[in-house]
């Protein structure tokens, strides 16, 4: 069985200790507590976080955004006008992601009165399209 945290490792070129295990002290021939310099590490594949065995749900997700976003308005309350600038690009930052979700949701077959009957509050179709569908004017400077 692999030592943990050895499992980012390749093949050491000079202890000759097999990926995912760790490098041999070469005088005492012992298990070491670090790489030998010069070891490669391998890329592995993304495994996203879990807690108590589940994946965390959009729903939680979006409710730690609001909350990260509700924090920011009250720091900026007593703070300098540069911290509100930077507030302000969060709001073009969200917005640019709203855009991106409903073009998402558009390739996957959504139809615009979909899309429109699941926000909240409810609008029209054609109320989403001329916000959401054309693409955004830009600003003149």
């Amino acid at each position: 069985m692999p030592s943990p945290g050895w499992e980012r490792y390749d093949v050491c070129r000079k202890c000759e200790a097999p990926a995912g295990e760790a490098c041999l002290n070469l005088r005492r021939n012992k298990p070491t507590t670090r790489a030998h310099p010069g070891r490669r590490r391998v890329k592995l594949p993304y495994v996203p976080p879990r807690e108590k065995g589940g994946y965390t749900d959009h729903g939680r997700f979006f409710g730690m955004l609001t909350r990260m976003v509700e924090a920011a308005g009250r720091r900026v309350r007593h703070a300098d006008v540069s911290e509100l600038a930077a507030l302000v690009a969060i709001q073009d930052d969200l917005e640019q992601a709203i855009r991106d979700g409903i073009a998402g949701l558009r390739e996957d077959g959504y139809s615009w009165k979909s899309i429109g009957e699941g926000l909240t509050p409810p609008v029209s179709g054609q109320a989403v399209y001329m916000r959401y569908g054309k693409p955004k004017a830009e600003k003149a400077s």
